[in-house]
């Protein structure tokens, strides 16, 4: 027989349950015979195998219709006012993955968000197209203020020392 780590017989009830009723292929036959064997050392017959899978099948049940019940109740929360500046002003960051921020696009999709994910994807666009923006606007100001400086600038005396008298 094959040693597991944890063993076989240190294991819960739950443990030994799963393992004996698993589907084909997810533990090791051995691990199934050691777990059956100890279930009956501790002397849980099959009716009350039964009744324990039964439980089981039902707290999965639960589990699941709980799960169906938030993906529902995920479809319309929409993000707060501060969240969404802080993805707007952090959008090329976060685009570039030098910032995460919350959950990305494909976990809001995975978790059913559908409002956070339209509002995510507007948010990323629009705040990267304003950083763009407001780089290249500031480029052409600062460029805009330098020619402006060349212009006016006074170069009387230059001039006055550059001439060449004939």
């Amino acid at each position: 027989m094959k040693n597991y780590s944890p063993p076989i017989q240190d294991r819960t009830l739950d443990e030994l349950m799963t393992i004996v009723y698993s589907q084909e292929g997810d533990w090791q036959d051995d691990a199934k015979i050691q777990a059956k064997t100890e279930l009956e050392k501790r002397g849980i017959e099959q009716e009350k195998q039964s009744e324990l899978l039964e439980k089981n099948r039902q707290r999965q049940l639960k589990l699941q219709k709980s799960y169906e019940e938030q993906l529902e109740r995920n479809a319309i929360i929409p993000y707060s006012r501060s969240d969404m500046l802080i993805i707007f002003l952090k959008a090329p960051f976060i685009i570039v993955g030098r910032w995460s921020y919350q959950l990305s696009i494909p976990e809001l999709r995975r978790e059913n968000f559908q409002i956070k994910t339209r509002q995510r994807l507007i948010l990323l666009i629009t705040g990267t197209l304003f950083w763009i923006l407001f780089i290249y606007g500031s480029y052409k100001w600062s460029e805009y203020n330098r020619l402006q400086e060349i212009e006016n600038a006074d170069i009387s005396d230059w001039e006055e020392n550059r001439i060449i008298d004939e």
